[in-house]
């Protein structure tokens, strides 16, 4: 099965490599390169600058994944470090990366492992395992900054996981 289309956003890093693409271009048979995508029926879309509800889907994870951000990290208001924050981040990215891509195999238990955003970005298969523990609300004034991002990481699961599955 061939890709039909790829579609990207203004971001700056897409915007620099669809221009050294073009650089690149430049080199070679565009004759053959268009005859092959046509063939394939493939396409490369972009949306238009500042025009964020063309994103679909993307847009509408980065609209969840930002409102259950801010109502965990306004729990923690002063209280995170530039480590402890980034930590956080790394957390929850983490969380939001080991969804499925896919929905057609979940239900089937002799189907393969779902692919997974972090599959790609790792290329590992293994997904690694919580901390053991408890962690409660008065993690958050603890002494142990550990403590307090995995508090906050709990809370940005159960946030996430409930605003995201419905």
């Amino acid at each position: 099965m061939t890709v039909r289309q790829f579609r990207s956003d203004q971001g700056t890093n897409f915007v620099g490599a669809k221009n050294e693409l073009e650089k690149g271009l430049m080199n070679l048979d565009k004759e053959r390169i268009s005859t092959y995508l046509a063939s394939k029926q493939c396409d490369f879309l972009m949306n238009v600058p500042e025009a964020s509800h063309m994103g679909g889907v993307w847009e509408r994870q980065i609209r969840t994944i930002r409102s259950v951000m801010n109502v965990v990290l306004a729990q923690a208001k002063g209280r995170l470090d530039d480590t402890s924050l980034r930590t956080f981040f790394y957390e929850a990215m983490s969380i939001v990366n080991s969804r499925p891509l896919t929905t057609n195999t979940l239900n089937d238990p002799k189907s393969v492992e779902p692919l997974t955003p972090n599959h790609l970005l790792t290329m590992k298969t293994s997904v690694p395992l919580p901390p053991p523990g408890k962690f409660i609300q008065e993690d958050l004034y603890a002494r142990k900054r550990w403590r307090r991002v995995q508090f906050l990481s709990e809370q940005f699961w159960s946030r996430w996981r409930k605003e995201y599955l419905a």
